[in-house]
């Protein structure tokens, strides 16, 4: 899926949906252990699905977040999908100003 058109609450927002249909047709498998997710395994497979969800919103963004995607490949470790959002949101902010200053620039000339 790829944003297009959308803003970037529109696509996560999108893809969100599309997560929560799928984690109800193909649910994270129940723990029982004592303690609720101490299994190994449990951990693996909730961080993968959040690694699959991260690379997800990350790959379907527009070209113009080019550099925030390049500071989220470099952080170490890979921060969850909220995290990232909130990233792309303040660049998106940054962009939006930036074209709101141009554009206020070129009608003043």
């Amino acid at each position: 899926m790829r944003q297009g058109r959308r803003n970037v609450t529109e696509f996560f927002t999108e893809l969100r949906t599309l997560w929560e249909e799928l984690e109800s047709l193909r649910p994270t498998p129940d723990c029982v252990c004592k303690i609720k997710y101490s299994s190994a395994l449990i951990k693996s497979v909730v961080k993968h699905r959040e690694s699959e969800y991260v690379l997800c919103f990350w790959k379907g963004l527009n070209d113009s977040y080019v550099t925030v995607k390049t500071q989220i490949l470099l952080m170490e470790p890979l921060p969850n999908v909220n995290r990232i959002f909130s990233l792309v949101i303040q660049q998106e902010r940054q962009l939006t100003r930036n074209a709101m200053v141009n554009s206020k620039i070129l009608l003043n000339t």
